[in-house]
């Protein structure tokens, strides 16, 4: 997934900056959104999110099926038998 982070500078205060992430949905509305940005002179960073996004739906998932009840717990009296 491609992230686009703006970095708008104050130019009162140099150390001062702030960031907006913007995260299309697709690859189509990451073109718009840099072309728009490219059309209007405004600098803007484009990266990859560090993680694996596929491994990080897996755990979201587990997490779902937590609060729903569907998990299986273990005692030492079971690992022990």
């Amino acid at each position: 997934m491609n992230v686009l982070e703006l970095i708008l500078k104050k130019p009162l205060h140099l150390n001062m900056k702030k960031s907006i992430q913007i995260l299309p949905k697709d690859k189509k509305q990451m073109e718009l959104v840099s072309n728009w940005l490219l059309e209007n002179n405004i600098k803007f960073e484009e990266f990859e999110l560090p993680y694996n996004t596929e491994i990080v739906n897996k755990v979201l998932d587990g997490m779902k099926e937590v609060e729903k009840g569907n998990y299986t717990t273990f005692s030492p009296d079971l690992l022990w038998k």
